[in-house]
């Protein structure tokens, strides 16, 4: 699973996560993996999640 795709499955159960412990942390989690790759300078070869 991409970041992408993690990203948008969050977003198309948003509305059943919202207010829930998983929710904040599957969206820091993906911030988390952003911020990496932004160090790492790897925006073509993206990081592989394990879901």
């Amino acid at each position: 699973m991409t970041l992408e795709q993690l990203k948008m499955m969050i977003n198309q159960k948003r509305f059943m996560l919202e207010d829930t412990e998983m929710y904040r942390l599957l969206t820091l989690s993906v911030q988390a993996i952003e911020k990496l790759e932004d160090k790492l300078g790897n925006e073509s070869e993206e990081i592989e999640i394990l879901a």
